[in-house]
């Protein structure tokens, strides 16, 4: 089958897409296109992936490897994540007996296939999905996480909003944007926090922001990491050092169980959290909750540069 490439630069990392041709990139990634670029003029990046789409089944026994993971968030038990000795395989079923799609991967993630058994209706929100995975392992190796959590960006500066699932992260993001003068959303879900050259922290929007389209290929400089936990009060505490650390850790996306990968986050984390304000907020869904938190978290940010 003849095959066809497009390429896309996310954070500034730049990752090839090998389709069958006649196939649209566009029209199957749509929420990639803001990231879509020329390849000839990205002189000086390297391709950081290079992930193919293959049709076709791929006959592979999992009888002897080793079971890492089989519960997804998005995928239930219907996932599975193996240790094949010299590659990892991804797969998701649609139900206990059937088949959607399985991918290979290098244990450095930078060669990926992608195999589809037949056409089916959500291919963009599999694919997509996949891609985040590849990414995320990626990225540790290019002083960058990729790490669940709602930002907000005004002048250049952003401030990123944690917690699991539920906790109010985009509802306090809009807290902030209807209550904070020009504050505008980034990204809702999948953001990239990265060290740049000159030690400053970055982050950056990306295809992935959950049920929000803000698909915005921007960067801003990272001013603060805000915990969220629901509570009858609003209250802010300054985390600092170790307890920095365990406050952002839960929220960075990466497998845990490959040491060269973990040992890579854990290093760019670390430097993370001593150049950027870390704390938690207490808080109601209110406007009071978005005011004490940016003002307490600006605060932090003065100190820090003093």
């Amino acid at each position: 089958m003849e095959k066809q490439v497009v390429y896309y630069k996310i954070a500034n990392l730049l990752f090839e897409l090998i389709v069958p041709k006649g196939l649209s990139a566009q029209v199957l990634l749509p929420n990639f296109s803001l990231f879509f670029v020329q390849k000839e003029k990205e002189t000086g990046s390297d391709i950081v992936s290079r992930i193919e789409l293959v049709f076709g089944e791929t006959d592979i026994d999992v009888s002897e490897a080793k079971l890492l993971s089989d519960i997804s968030i998005l995928w239930g038990d219907r996932f599975q994540f193996y240790d094949l000795g010299a590659e990892y395989l991804t797969q998701v079923q649609t139900d206990q007996t059937g088949l959607l799609c399985r991918m290979t991967c290098t244990k450095d993630f930078s060669i990926v296939r992608v195999f589809i058994p037949k056409e089916i209706t959500d291919l963009n929100m599999i694919l997509s999905w996949l891609l985040m995975i590849v990414f995320a392992q990626v990225a540790v190796f290019h002083q960058s996480i990729l790490i669940h959590a709602s930002v907000v960006e005004r002048e250049g500066e952003a401030y990123a909003f944690l917690g699991q699932s539920g906790t109010g992260k985009s509802t306090h993001s809009g807290l902030w944007v209807e209550n904070l003068k020009d504050f505008t959303l980034l990204n809702d879900d999948n953001p990239v926090i990265q060290i740049k050259n000159d030690g400053k922290i970055a982050v950056f929007g990306t295809p992935w922001s959950g049920k929000t389209a803000c698909y915005r290929n921007q960067e801003r400089t990272l001013k603060g990491f805000v915990r969220l936990k629901q509570s009858g009060s609003n209250q802010f505490y300054p985390k600092s050092n170790k307890e920095a650390l365990v406050t952002v850790l839960p929220s960075c996306s990466g497998i845990r169980w490959n040491k060269d990968l973990f040992s890579n986050m854990i290093g760019v984390l670390t430097h993370i959290v001593k150049c950027v304000p870390i704390g938690e907020l207490y808080c109601l869904p209110n406007g009071e909750a978005a005011l004490l938190c940016y003002h307490k978290i600006s605060n932090m940010k003065q100190a820090k540069r003093g």
